[in-house]
């Protein structure tokens, strides 16, 4: 008899793991439990819930800031549900008693990128309880902080271009755009699919 495959509700419930023992950030000096992307992805394979689950990255700058929005997509032959997470790709931290950079450019962009997948991950599955932000904390990174107003007008902006990307690909599947135009577009920056899709729609309306 087939295993009975488990609806989106369980398995959300299923995925509420909890955080590693506390553990020293690179600076020695605080304490921190945590939760990353490869403990989610780990506790999901586990389960063998019948979903299956894809995370992707893109770049956008944005206010002169550079950051990596992650999508965490979680499928069966039925359903799909998506949730986006961001992190910041600023300067790698440095130790401040040494002033030498924590790990080399290729780890800290990986570490960023992990860093959004896990909040993509977390509200894919409303996974609770708030992290504590090692890859931020004041011991890792002399960095001046942005203001909150900025934070808002980076948020804002996201959120602008995530809600324009998403009209204009609905207006495009409206207009029966080819499947693989529609796999592009959702591949580029959103920013520049948007400008792309409304010049399909044009011309697709001029040559009717």
């Amino acid at each position: 008899m087939e295993k009975e495959k488990m609806t989106f509700s369980e398995l959300q419930r299923e995925m509420q793991i909890g955080k590693s023992k506390s553990v020293k950030n690179y600076s020695g000096q605080t304490s921190y439990n945590y939760r990353n992307a490869e403990q989610i992805y780990e506790h999901f394979k586990s389960l063998d819930s019948g979903w299956i689950l894809i995370v992707s990255d893109k770049m956008h700058e944005i206010l002169g800031r550079l950051f990596v929005e992650s999508t965490a997509t979680v499928s069966n032959s039925s359903e799909e549900h998506t949730a986006v997470g961001y992190s910041e790709h600023d300067q790698v931290p440095i130790f401040e008693k040494s002033g030498k950079q924590q790990m080399q450019k290729p780890q800290w962009t990986g570490a960023v990128s992990s860093y959004a997948r896990k909040y993509a991950l977390q509200g894919l599955f409303a996974i609770g309880e708030n992290d504590v932000d090692d890859l931020q904390s004041e011991n890792l990174n002399d960095t001046p902080k942005a203001s909150k107003k900025d934070d808002k007008e980076v948020k804002a902006k996201l959120e602008k271009i995530n809600a324009q990307f998403e009209r204009a690909l609905r207006a495009a599947k409206d207009k029966e755009a080819p499947i693989d135009q529609l796999t592009n577009w959702s591949k580029m920056d959103k920013s520049q699919a948007v400008k792309d899709i409304a010049m399909w729609i044009k011309e697709n309306e001029v040559n009717k």
